[in-house]
């Protein structure tokens, strides 16, 4: 039976996007060009020789001519439309580029001008970085390294630790070069800690950047430089996806670009203004209890929502509530502000239960994001209270969320008829097998270890016929002479005396002081399960390995030297030499590591040649598991996952995206979002609360703008918006607080009922004598961490008195919050918190 036609387009899709083939092109625009991973050129400054130069005197006001940044970078406007669409995603793409690569960058220039530095509170330095083998997995070749934390000068807790998190970007060099030519860039494929990072020494896998900056040789020791800000990881998708938006229609290049504000109702409410409603009626706070409401059921069974929508429905919903929610049934371009106890959820809840109740039998899914797995999780939860069909991308959600984890792709996937899927996955098994059993014959002198042989010497051109003929007459005279056998014909050559053993990276130093966590857990877990399904969106790996096969550098002896091999000169003793026999014995050990060297150039040029034929495979492996997934109707994704899966995303062809946390988003990831099939963008949020954030301060603010996300241009710029203004959370006093003239946080936000019932509802605190809000000023002198956080021992005493005080008159532990700026000030907070009830 030949496929539809949806799913032709569907695989046309991406294999598009998998594959990439638009990077064929070569595009006017520079930045086009550009790799996915940064080139060394990106990261590597040019490096020259350390001078003492006597600096000039430079006049006071100097600082003023200064350029903030780098002049090239174009600017990001906020205030007005953008020119074009060219110039919109091209201004997004340079500056997240920047600002995900700069500290990096900067990190390396550090270490290249002070190459014996230690480890800093902003740059990681791993010596001794050994590489010990490759694994071939499902998602490319990785190279496992061990490596040395000796510059850290601490023993690492890697389960509180955001280094080498996975997808993070590294830069490697060569003990001996230290930047100053050789500059590798990988980013981290697999955090494993059980068997990975809690090894002594530990290890991790890495994919490279440029696949021809592959390391076999396990003999040159490299160093590891990470830089502790910035997450490559969130990035990188979103630049891919903006590349390749230039080669698409963008659906919303009026309201996004030219800020059109007049946006007009999604395409296909236009061809079918009729909607069921009935559902609003059911999001009242006694859902079951439909009995209880004075309705017509069956009048808002069939209602034109562009010209008839009714203004009473009885669901619980405040005017602003509804308003909103017509909003998001309605226009192209739907704006929620959402304050403190508003509503948010609850009105996206509505609103997508109308449409998904809406939908019919051949529509696509709709699409809801969220910054944070957290909070995507939590507004799946809600939709599952009344819609089973939906599915989470990514296969690590919060292990403790059953009801999510078992909305993933791989958990749906065990239940369902997967026959012609999985004759395509066991061709692709099949493939991977031999790709593998080629891959070993490529690197079998690495995988054993033994010397390498003469016969492969010769085989592999780096003797001649003569010079291996030599080491047969050197072998039959030590046979005569010492009455043995000798089977390794090279061995015998270069004797005992002239080998060595690889040096091995050094066990962790015990004795070093445990480095403080320097994320909290729960930060820590958001990375590592905004990572950890980067192989699909129905992966599943709990320890966040790669699975495949495993290629391990057995090689243990290499030959005797004391300096680094100089191959040119090598190259002329052999040539020279006809008999090997005539190389001085003091000499072999250097021979040999010139051998080694050669075979590992032979076993790289085949390894290169082999990459292309195994990327292929990884494609086609990709777009065989994704296109098992078509059928679905309603899928949940975090905002970095909206470019990470932006192909499927693109396959399925959806017309609906929902964005939750929108305030609190980069601008590039939704625009990143931005699929060809889009007629409809809601954005839910509040400006006035978390902005963007982003890694390089300097790209900020003006002229940059990476604070100001999508959502707070457009309001800015006079897009409609809706303010939800009755809020349910706060006590009235510290609602106030948000609301004082003449620059209020908030116009207009009013206190629902609910919260005016000081009884039952929003008691007293026990021991404040009838005080809600109480402010406390003082001149206490404060302390640096040595990562530059800030701590006040003063403040943090006070705050655990108090702590205590609040216990001694009846609060609970667990309904007692403390919020500090600092980590430093958290910790130390902490401390004393748990020292005051110990004592207590």
């Amino acid at each position: 039976m030949a496929p539809s036609k949806r799913s032709r387009d569907a695989r046309g899709i991406l294999i598009d996007h998998i594959k990439k083939t638009y990077e064929h092109n070569a595009f006017p625009e520079e930045w086009r060009n550009l790799p996915e991973v940064p080139s060394s050129a990106e990261i590597k400054p040019v490096y020259r020789d350390p001078v003492i130069v006597e600096e000039e005197p430079e006049e006071w006001n100097a600082y003023q001519q200064d350029v903030l940044y780098d002049e090239k970078l174009p600017h990001n406007i906020i205030d007005g439309p953008w020119p074009s669409k060219e110039a919109y995603l091209g201004a997004h793409y340079q500056i997240i580029r920047e600002d995900s690569i700069a500290s990096l960058r900067n990190a390396v220039t550090e270490v290249q001008a002070n190459p014996f530095m230690e480890d800093t509170g902003e740059t990681c330095i791993y010596t001794d970085v050994t590489f010990i083998g490759l694994q071939l997995s499902r998602r490319g070749i990785a190279s496992r390294v061990e490596f040395s934390c000796e510059r850290v000068g601490k023993q690492i807790r890697w389960e509180q630790s955001k280094r080498l998190v996975q997808g993070t970007i590294v830069a490697l060099t060569p003990e001996r070069d230290m930047f100053k030519t050789i500059c590798k860039v990988a980013t981290v494929a697999a955090r494993v800690i059980k068997g990975g990072l809690d090894r002594d020494p530990p290890n991790i896998d890495l994919f490279w950047g440029d696949p021809n900056d592959i390391v076999i040789d396990p003999v040159e020791k490299y160093v590891m430089v990470e830089s502790r800000q910035g997450f490559f990881e969130s990035s990188r998708h979103t630049m891919v996806a903006i590349q390749k938006l230039m080669t698409e229609e963008f659906s919303f290049a009026k309201e996004l670009v030219e800020l059109d504000s007049m946006p007009e109702a999604p395409l296909y409410v236009q061809q079918n203004p009729h909607m069921n409603l009935t559902s609003l009626e059911r999001s009242a706070e006694d859902r079951d209890d439909l009995a209880s409401l004075n309705f017509e059921p069956s009048a808002l069974s069939n209602v034109d929502v562009l010209h008839n929508f009714p203004k009473n429905i009885k669901c619980g919903m405040d005017l602003s509530q509804m308003t909103a929610c017509r909003n998001m049934l309605t226009k192209r371009l739907a704006i929620v502000q959402g304050p403190p106890g508003t509503g948010k959820t609850f009105v996206s809840v509505s609103a997508l239960e109308v449409m998904i109740r809406n939908l019919g039998p051949d529509d696509p899914p709709i699409i809801v994001a969220a910054q944070t797995n957290h909070a995507l999780d939590q507004l799946l939860n809600h939709i599952l209270e009344f819609e089973d069909e939906i599915v989470r991308l990514g296969g690590q959600s919060d292990r403790g969320n059953v009801a999510i984890r078992a909305r993933t792709f791989y958990e749906l996937r065990q239940g369902k008829d997967l026959s012609k899927v999985s004759q395509g996955l066991a061709a692709a098994y099949k493939e991977h097998g031999g790709l593998c059993a080629e891959a070993v014959g490529i690197l079998s002198p690495l995988l054993n270890d033994s010397v390498v042989t003469a016969d492969t010497l010769l085989e592999l051109g780096i003797i001649t016929k003569g010079q291996r003929q030599s080491l047969e007459a050197g072998d039959w005279a030590i046979e005569q002479g010492e009455n043995e056998v000798v089977t390794e014909d090279l061995a015998a050559w270069l004797t005992d005396s002239q080998l060595m053993p690889i040096p091995l990276t050094p066990s962790v130093n015990l004795g070093f002081p445990l480095e403080d966590g320097d994320i909290e857990y729960e930060q820590l877990q958001e990375l590592a399960l905004e990572t950890a399904d980067a192989g699909g969106p129905d992966e599943k790996d709990p320890d966040f390995g790669l699975d495949g096969n495993w290629l391990g550098f057995a090689r243990k002896f290499t030959g005797r030297h004391s300096t680094p091999v100089v191959d040119s000169t090598m190259r002329r003793k052999l040539s020279r030499c006809k008999d090997l026999f005539e190389i001085p014995i003091a000499e072999r050990g250097q021979m040999y590591r010139y051998f080694e060297k050669q075979v590992n150039s032979v076993m790289m040029q085949k390894l290169q040649e082999f990459l292309p034929k195994y990327q292929r495979y990884v494609e086609n492996y990709s777009i065989t598991r994704l296109m098992k997934q078509l059928g679905i109707k309603v899928v949940g994704c975090t905002t970095t996952g909206l470019s990470k899966y932006r192909g499927f995303l693109s396959a399925i062809e959806p017309r609906t995206l929902l964005i939750e946390e929108a305030a609190e988003t980069l601008e590039s990831k939704i625009v990143a979002g931005m699929m060809e099939s889009l007629q409809q963008l809601i954005l839910v949020g509040d400006h006035k609360q978390l902005q963007a954030s982003c890694t390089v301060q300097a790209l900020q603010d003006e002229p940059y703008y990476l604070s100001i996300s999508m959502f707070e241009r457009l309001v800015k710029n006079s897009m409609p918006f809706v303010m939800l203004n009755h809020q349910r959370r706060m006590i009235p006093d510290v609602r106030k607080l948000l609301c004082i003239p003449p620059d209020p946080f908030y116009m207009d936000l009013h206190d629902h009922e609910s919260v005016l019932d000081r009884v039952n509802n929003r008691p007293p605190v026990p021991g404040m004598g009838g005080l809600d809000t109480y402010f406390f000023s003082h001149n206490w002198t404060e302390s640096r961490t040595f990562d530059g956080s800030c701590f006040n021992l003063s403040e943090a005493d006070m705050i655990a008195e108090f702590f205590n005080y609040l216990i001694l008159n009846g609060v609970e532990a667990s309904k007692i919050t403390v919020l500090t700026f600092y980590n430093g000030q958290r910790k130390t907070s902490w401390r004393y918190i748990v020292l005051q009830r110990v004592h207590s």
